[in-house]
């Protein structure tokens, strides 16, 4: 898992999404910076989804930009508490990503769609959102996968979005102790 996280060049409170075995980053755009509440609870889904799924990371999406300026393309993934999850293919191997990174597998894709593995992953999220990181929105579209809280919107066929209410504050002590720890469970 991850050695460290690293704080944003360009904010105080922002800081980089570090790389970890449970994920990879579906897109090579640089928005992979978020509050602390936003890393620390992505550094923990990726370590749980690693020791469940070890040879079917999830592909992350947009987080937001390492000032936080907004984005025309994501109207929520400015204050660094957002970011988009995309679904589990049946074939997870680099190989099968297009050359842009983007994981265009949809739930309504029954040949490339792993919706078992994709709904276990949805689970622990909605497991995570109950033991401390509560959530404005969670939104996916796979009618099949019901957990309390989540919702439907367009857009969301071939990822999930999350936004975190972001109440929780960290003392400079528990930064500086979070940057630092491998996440080993």
């Amino acid at each position: 898992m991850p050695d460290h996280i690293t704080r944003s060049p360009n904010n105080k409170t922002f800081f980089r999404m570090p790389d970890g075995y449970g994920h990879y980053f579906a897109r090579t755009s640089g928005r992979v910076y978020g509050t602390m509440e936003l890393i620390h609870f992505l550094t923990l889904l990726s370590a749980l989804w690693y020791q469940k799924e070890p040879t079917h990371p999830f592909g992350l999406g947009d987080l937001a930009e390492s000032d936080g300026r907004g984005m025309d393309d994501h109207k929520s993934h400015f204050d660094g508490k957002a970011v988009d999850i995309f679904t589990i293919p049946k074939d997870p191997s680099p190989t099968q990503r297009r050359k842009d990174h983007k994981n265009i597998v949809t739930w309504a894709d029954t040949l490339l769609y792993d919706q078992k593995r994709t709904e276990k992953l949805v689970r622990l999220i909605a497991d995570l959102r109950d033991r401390g990181f509560p959530m404005i929105q969670f939104l996916y579209n796979d009618p099949k996968i019901s957990v309390p809280g989540l919702t439907r919107k367009g857009g969301h066929d071939e990822h999930m979005h999350i936004l975190l209410i972001g109440k929780r504050t960290y003392s400079d002590e528990q930064i500086e102790e979070k940057m630092r720890v491998r996440h080993v469970l």
